[in-house]
């Protein structure tokens, strides 16, 4: 074998030793047979996870109105509290002994403006004739402790569609709650009523701390409670303010419709209307008599004297309630509060609704 063939076996050898021939083909399309399984998986997730992510945006907005809601509520009773300091600081500046509805703290609190907000002090919460835009003496009222019986049996008769003999049985029933005895009135509650009830209790037997404690007196329905709620009061003196009280307090306390009428003509003075400059007021419980000689029946003077004798009568006043609205115009935002303070600015009651 000469050189050249050798070299050509050679090669020959070298191209056997390295193997077959590979031929390469272009890559074929694999099918998966549970590839739809696996995408419909991804839509599911992706789809959970999107409900998620909904939910949590939802809930996070849901706490910003929350957080939001709390801090103008925070801001708001801030608000409330300033005016109510106002009112305190009315009272204060207010040197006379004689307290009438044409005084600054009867009617100087409308729409005023504190900080970012107003607030409104106001003598009852829905709107009426009579109402007021500030403090409302609690003596202008009937003292559930002090008032005597006959005066509870008449404003009954006023102000709830009670028939005689049931107004009868609940002023005797209020004044067995409050007496230190056990004797019950002839148509009131002792021990022995209360205690037979199916959420038995006892009778107070002594002086009523709070106005919703008329509810457990005997006779009493919701509907009674709030006919008697706005006439009547546990707080102040136990005297009635013959300068800013009712029409209603004065015919329960015994006075005729004339005495009633004249009473009420005296203190608007000429314009007929109570709250304005022209009025006239009680300087003295016992200046009265002279004062009303020309506007009274002389059987309502009558009156007028033994109730002074009983020291049922003044002409100032020892508590106050107030009604107050503090708002910045998001109604979300807006305090409503009650409450009693007494003539130096201290904080009896308070509540929010």
């Amino acid at each position: 074998m000469n050189r050249q063939q050798s070299d050509i076996a050679d090669r020959g050898s070298w191209i056997v030793d390295r193997g077959p021939l590979h031929v390469h083909h272009p890559p074929s399309t694999i099918h998966h047979p549970h590839g739809g399984s696996i995408l419909i998986y991804v839509l599911w997730v992706t789809f959970l996870l999107s409900l998620f992510a909904v939910s949590v945006a939802s809930q996070a907005s849901a706490g910003l109105r929350f957080s939001d809601r709390m801090l103008g509520q925070l801001r708001m009773r801030g608000i409330a509290q300033a005016g109510l300091l106002k009112a305190i600081e009315a009272l204060a500046l207010d040197a006379s002994m004689v307290d009438t509805l044409s005084d600054p703290w009867a009617d100087s609190f409308h729409d005023r403006t504190q900080w970012d907000g107003i607030f409104s002090l106001m003598s009852s919460p829905k709107p009426d004739p009579e109402r007021r835009y500030g403090l409302a003496d609690e003596e202008r009222r009937l003292n559930l402790n002090t008032a005597p019986k006959d005066a509870l049996d008449r404003l009954i008769r006023s102000v709830t569609p009670l028939a005689p003999d049931d107004a009868d049985a609940l002023a005797d029933a209020i004044s067995d709650w409050r007496d230190e005895d056990d004797d019950a009135e002839p148509h009131g509650a002792e021990h022995f009523y209360y205690r037979g009830l199916a959420n038995a209790y006892d009778c107070k037997n002594g002086p009523f701390e709070q106005l919703e404690e008329l509810r457990l007196v005997k006779g009493v329905s919701p509907a009674i409670y709030r006919w008697l709620e706005p006439h009547v009061t546990v707080y102040g003196s136990g005297a009635v303010n013959v300068n800013t009280t009712s029409p209603v307090i004065f015919a329960a306390l015994g006075l005729s419709p004339q005495g009633v009428a004249g009473l009420r003509a005296f203190r608007s003075g000429e314009d007929g209307l109570e709250g304005t400059g022209d009025d006239q007021a009680f300087s003295s419980v016992d200046g009265m008599e002279a004062d009303l000689r020309a506007y009274l029946p002389q059987a309502d003077l009558g009156r007028l004297a033994q109730l002074m004798q009983k020291k049922l009568l003044t002409v100032s006043s020892r508590a106050f309630r107030f009604h107050l609205e503090a708002s910045d115009g998001t109604p979300a935002h807006a305090v409503h509060a009650m409450g009693i303070i007494d003539r130096e600015g201290h904080v009896k009651l308070w509540t929010e609704r």
